[in-house]
């Protein structure tokens, strides 16, 4: 079986309901549209499709972020 890729809508849409801060920039994603969850330990690194591997983040600085580790991209992970 393949694991899933990507974290469900509703997951998203918790997170930022939650707190609507980008993980990575630290600043405000003003519209939802602009969001994304990040995988914190990147997907193609290993790092799995579930809820405590994921944060909010721009769709760019996600995009920024590419593939890089949390220490060398400087995330920070949720709490």
């Amino acid at each position: 079986m393949i694991e899933p890729r990507f974290l469900d809508y509703a997951f998203r849409k918790a997170l930022y309901e939650d707190s609507d801060m980008c993980q990575l920039c630290k600043n405000q994603i003003h519209l939802f549209e602009d969001c994304t969850v990040d995988h914190i330990i990147p997907y193609s690194k290993g790092g799995k499709t579930i809820p405590e591997n994921g944060q909010l983040a721009h769709r760019g600085c996600n995009a920024k972020k590419n593939a890089q580790m949390p220490t060398l991209a400087g995330s920070v992970v949720a709490s």
